[in-house]
């Protein structure tokens, strides 16, 4: 069984296919390239018992992360945070069975860390030719330096 089913990067605007080997973040027209994984592939070989023994951490579901060898995971333990029932929150907003999830255990402190840790491992495998190439698609300047620092290359 393949760690990923990672098949390619596609267009949501136009299904224009992409290799997802390649480091690419956006379609001819502008749009975000998004992941697409090999579903039927996955179904068939794959059985909820496969997650006995995992490990409790965000990579327990790797088949369905973009990272096709275990070898380039790059994590702090991100992941697996608890839900919480809140009855009295949810009565008080007229839901009736409310669950909220606990971000702020995971070991960076951020939720932020669960992409980061997927990109960076997503990132290993690929060889930069030039440096300029190197783009991540992140949502603010902020974060990116934050995660990243300023790193001096």
């Amino acid at each position: 069984m393949p760690y990923s089913y990672l098949s390619h990067l596609y267009c949501p605007k136009t299904d224009e296919r992409h290799d997802a080997e390649r480091i690419q973040q956006l379609s001819a027209v502008g749009a975000p390239l998004l992941v697409a994984y090999d579903l039927d592939g996955l179904k068939r070989s794959w059985r909820p018992r496969d997650l006995i023994g995992r490990e409790a951490n965000l990579w327990r579901y790797h088949e369905l992360l973009p990272v096709r060898d275990a070898s380039n995971v790059v994590s702090l333990g991100e992941g697996f945070t608890p839900l919480f029932a809140t009855p009295r929150i949810g009565r008080d907003l007229g839901i009736d069975d409310l669950w909220l999830k606990d971000e702020g255990i995971i070991p960076t402190g951020s939720f932020k860390a669960r992409g980061a840790a997927v990109v960076s491992s997503a990132s290993c495998f690929i060889v930069v030719i030039r440096i300029e190439e190197l783009k991540v698609l992140c949502p603010s300047e902020r974060s990116s330096r934050d995660r990243c620092g300023n790193p001096k290359i």
